[in-house]
């Protein structure tokens, strides 16, 4: 394997590993206050943004239908947003 794309591997690895951090500091954050994480998404960076929305992604599908209804809602995730 060349030295670039060992190189890039790691960048991926880095920027993966970096992004779960944000996660974490997110979901430790906001728990499940769904209205609050909505309000909060309106002051991310885009990249924020996306991680925000994989970590309610995640937490939305632990949630029962109603909940998941409601949770999505909340954060524009619903059908159509």
């Amino acid at each position: 394997m060349s030295n670039v794309k060992k190189l890039k591997r790691a960048v991926q690895r880095e920027r993966a590993a970096r992004m779960e951090h944000e996660s974490d500091i997110i979901d430790d954050v906001l728990g499940k206050n769904w209205e609050v994480m909505s309000l909060f998404v309106e002051s991310l960076t885009r990249r924020q943004c996306i991680v925000l929305k994989r970590m309610a992604q995640r937490r939305i599908a632990e949630l029962d239908s109603t909940e998941q209804f409601e949770a999505e809602e909340a954060v524009g995730l619903h059908a159509g947003a």
